[in-house]
């Protein structure tokens, strides 16, 4: 029964020390730090899956003059303009002046296999 009622008195400590103020901001630090590691980690590996995916496009089409390297480079390098590559090039299909025929076609398909934009 002593051992019950030190437990129960240890729980309402506990839940009043997470109500007051420190208790608060001391899970919401908590709370922060964890989500920031496991956004940390998510926008790591997205990086790592857009670099990977950028080496193999210089790497299968050396034939790609300075100008069109520069551009892959360049819409690669982030997600938003891979993420904006895809929406007017793949989805929309409007013309563009460094990527186009074969290699449009395998990029687009590419974006869509690897699941670069879900990231």
């Amino acid at each position: 029964m002593k051992k019950g009622f030190i437990v129960f008195l240890e729980v309402a400590l506990v839940l009043l020390f997470l109500q007051s103020s420190y208790g608060q901001s001391l899970l919401r630090e908590g709370y922060d730090f964890v989500m920031g590691v496991v956004v940390g980690t998510a926008e790591h590996e997205t990086t790592q899956a857009r670099l990977a995916f950028q080496t193999t496009l210089l790497n299968t089409f050396d034939e790609l003059n300075t100008k069109q390297m520069e551009y892959v480079h360049s819409i690669t390098d982030s997600q938003e303009e891979l993420a904006r590559f895809n929406a007017l090039y793949c989805v929309k299909q409007d013309i563009n002046p460094f990527v186009y025929g074969h290699l449009k076609q395998y990029m687009c398909t590419e974006i869509v296999r690897l699941n670069l934009l879900m990231h």
